[in-house]
């Protein structure tokens, strides 16, 4: 069996890893930048405000410690993927998640995804290498490219206020999402690893940044949509939120 180099290793950890603080960072910019004008003020947004940044934190924290903790079962993944989604899509209807989510421009959290063409090292060097079954590789793999691909002229169909964005976004996040699950399944019935124990970086991957966080931030994606165009009409609109606008 094939494996990574010391060189090859070593430039996919930083990609992994790099791509988990990346995310991370911008999700912590867009809260501050929907929470500019009002942190100073209101003694409540900045406790909910610290306290969604430590919630954060702690996530990408947990799944570090996992992904170095050994090998990765099936259970640990659908456990590690089902929760957060759905604690992050209850809390994303608490007043205080869905001002900040309102006030978040779509297209920023559409270009957020851009970061799914990372997934093109399932094929390229973890499959050539013999780490990962070609069934997955390719399956989640091209899958990713493809979302991440597409999230730019998305967020720019978004951005200019298109007639048609309603219906691009959903169907840019059908193929997100529906990658993502055919990852899922194809990780269960097909197999992840060829034989290796799925270690750090790698882990990172079912843990945090593939399935975890990308089919949340879809979700998050259309909320965001949906909260800043109420109405039929595409063009984004101001939302009503009881989080003030900046001057």
């Amino acid at each position: 069996m094939l494996l990574l180099s010391p060189a090859g290793n070593l430039i996919t950890t930083w990609i992994i890893t790099g791509c988990v603080a990346f995310i991370l960072m911008m999700c912590m910019l867009f809260i501050g930048h929907a929470t500019a004008d009002t942190v100073q003020k209101d003694g409540q947004v900045r406790r909910n405000l610290y306290l969604f940044c430590g919630l954060l934190a702690t996530w990408v924290g947990f799944s570090l410690a996992l992904s170095s903790n050994g090998y990765l079962s099936v259970t640990l993944v659908v456990f590690a993927t089902v929760l957060p989604i759905v604690v992050g899509t209850l809390l994303s209807f608490t007043p205080f998640l869905r001002d900040v989510i309102a006030r978040i421009p779509t297209h920023w959290l559409v270009f957020l995804q851009f970061y799914r063409v990372v997934g093109l090292i399932f094929i390229f060097p973890y499959y050539t290498s013999g780490l990962l079954t070609r069934g997955f590789a390719f399956n989640a793999g091209i899958g990713d490219v493809l979302t991440g691909v597409l999230a730019i002229p998305v967020g720019y169909i978004l951005l200019r206020g298109s007639r048609y964005s309603r219906m691009v976004l959903v169907g840019w996040s059908i193929i997100g999402i529906g990658d993502l699950g055919l990852a899922i399944s194809s990780a269960i019935f097909l197999g992840f690893s060829a034989g290796e124990p799925v270690l750090y970086p790698v882990s990172l991957i079912p843990l945090y940044a593939g399935p975890p966080f990308g089919i949340l931030i879809h979700i998050i994606t259309m909320r965001s949509f949906w909260l800043r165009n109420p109405s039929s009409d595409p063009v984004p609109s101001r939302p009503v939120s009881s989080v003030p606008s900046p001057q």
